[in-house]
């Protein structure tokens, strides 16, 4: 069963554009977006269809948000239950 990430789209330049990682075959782990440049502009913990946590940066790559979409227990029972981090 794959485990990494795989890259859905490029931008124009050959740089990344959005990435999901799987763990053993399942969408467990973090989807990532990426500006022009390469740098992280979105990312966000993922079970599933179900997101658990978001983060927004701004184009210099700071932390401009982030939040949790699912209450303190249940992400942490599903961060210890698929190894997320």
């Amino acid at each position: 069963m794959f485990s990494g990430y795989v890259v859905y789209d490029r931008h124009e330049n050959g740089s990344i554009m959005n990435e999901v990682e799987y763990k053993n075959g399942s969408h467990l782990g973090w989807e990532n977006e990426y500006n022009v440049d390469g740098q992280l502009t979105y990312s966000c913990l993922t079970v599933g269809e179900t997101s658990l946590e978001v983060f927004e940066y701004d184009n210099d790559g700071n932390l401009i948000d982030h939040w949790k979409t699912v209450g303190d227990v249940y992400f942490q029972e599903m961060t210890l239950k698929f190894n997320l981090d």
